[in-house]
């Protein structure tokens, strides 16, 4: 083709051609003009903008849909004065006749209306959904986090209540005061010794830093010891008769008796781990360990506003679903002390 013959006076040999291209073809009869639709960029371009350069003008014809509605106009009507009287215009040229944008676009719209309804409702959903479980690692930071927090904060906490309730060591209400003055510092305070503390240790971007300030609540404590001696004594005196262990009875008795209050504390931990911002954004700048709130906030910078709106509505989900699957436990937590 004279394409062919183009590119071999332009670069002599294939092998020069492929290593400018980085292509692979095998001589130059095998390469051939651009598909119609076929995109091409870089020095393949170049070459073949070049090659229309030196085409005479009568060889050439142009595409787009300008030139589709012309060519349908003439064909269908044969000369301006019928198209004239059928648009009642006064055209002096074909091109004068403008596309019908307008009614092509309402007759789009029309024909496809159930398609784009269901588009504009899933977009910035779908949107926000790939930036969280294909994008990035945010969603499962947040949950390994949460899960962590979880099982930590229901072991410890529950384990020190358990032992200030059970055999009220000397100086307990010292203790409890102590943890009780810690509610009266916000939480800012301690963060930067946090930090401190967690960059000597070397902890920084990773889940123990994250998880370490919040398994230990001193409020929370102070609630289960509360809850803790509301339950009768006599259990404990039958279960040390029976042979149990403090281990046994703290399990089977403490524990299973308790499911309202942890309830409770387990809501109150998974709203301050799913929720967490600014401490999270300190101990783990790296962004492989960014969390959701730290990722939401990057993400109303950048996104358009109905993608924040849809973010933050999926965020708000799991926290949502939790309360209505646990507030029967969690009324029962507050009905249950009351009636002892």
């Amino acid at each position: 083709t004279d394409f062919s013959s183009f590119l071999r006076e332009r670069y002599t040999t294939i092998q020069v051609l492929n290593s400018r291209w980085n292509s692979q073809f095998a001589d130059f009869d095998a390469i051939q003009l651009p598909d119609a639709r076929e995109w091409i960029s870089g020095s393949r371009r170049q070459d073949y903008s070049a090659f229309l350069d030196q085409q005479p003008d009568e060889s050439l014809y142009l595409v787009g849909p300008e030139y589709a509605w012309q060519k349908w106009l003439i064909e269908t009507h044969q000369n301006l004065a019928r198209l004239n009287q059928h648009h009642e215009a006064q055209y002096e040229h074909w091109q004068q006749v403008p596309i019908p944008m307008a009614e092509a676009e309402v007759d789009h719209v029309m024909a496809h209306r159930d398609e784009l309804r269901w588009d504009f409702m899933t977009v910035n959903f779908a949107n926000v959904l790939y930036e969280l479980f294909i994008q990035g690692r945010a969603f499962l930071n947040t949950v390994i986090f949460v899960v962590l927090a979880l099982v930590l904060s229901l072991s410890l906490q529950p384990l020190a209540a358990y032992a200030l309730s059970r055999f009220q060591p000397p100086g307990m209400w010292k203790i409890i005061l102590l943890y009780m003055a810690t509610m009266a510092f916000p939480p800012m305070v301690g963060m930067i010794p946090q930090f401190l503390i967690l960059r000597e240790l070397g902890l920084l971007n990773t889940f123990i830093a994250l998880v370490l300030p919040i398994v230990v609540n001193g409020y929370l404590i102070f609630l289960l010891k509360g809850f803790f001696d509301s339950l009768p004594r006599h259990l404990y005196e039958a279960a040390l008769i029976d042979g149990a262990t403090e281990l046994r009875m703290f399990w089977d008795v403490t524990m299973s008796l308790s499911k309202p209050i942890l309830a409770v504390v387990a809501l109150q931990t998974f709203n301050i781990a799913w929720l967490m911002f600014l401490y999270p954004l300190l101990v783990c700048p790296d962004p492989s360990m960014h969390v959701l709130a730290v990722w939401l906030s990057e993400f109303q910078q950048e996104a358009p506003s109905a993608a924040v709106f849809a973010s933050i509505l999926i965020v708000s989900v799991p926290t949502m679903t939790v309360f209505l699957v646990t507030q029967r436990t969690i009324m029962r937590g507050i009905a249950v002390p009351a009636e002892k």
